[in-house]
């Protein structure tokens, strides 16, 4: 009992956190917003994405793991870029579905 207990407060911890992230990226997302010119999208590093999400640059390249994330590349692969208003469509689709991604 006293192991299930552990486990079931381990996993809560792990949701909060979860949820504190998602509330961080949301703030980015509309502090962007509210920069953004609705018409224009410009292809961002993964420095850039980073520095705009408010989250560090290897968050960014683990959101890349993620098929979905749009981005192209150059440079046969070696060079990334994040098409801005795809990455802010990204994710706020993902942090209202953030149960998918525990």
């Amino acid at each position: 009992m006293f192991i299930i207990k552990n486990q079931l407060l381990s996993t809560c911890t792990a949701i909060e956190r979860a949820l504190l992230d998602i509330t961080f990226l949301l703030k980015g997302v509309k502090q962007m917003r509210n920069s953004i010119d609705g018409n224009t999208s410009r292809l961002l590093t993964i420095s850039k994405a980073a520095d705009m999400l408010g989250i560090s640059p290897d968050n960014v390249k683990e959101l890349l793991l993620d098929p979905e994330l749009p981005r192209m590349k150059f440079d046969h692969g070696k060079r990334v870029r994040l098409p801005q208003n795809e990455l802010l469509e990204y994710v706020k689709k993902r942090s209202r579905n953030w149960f998918d991604y525990c």
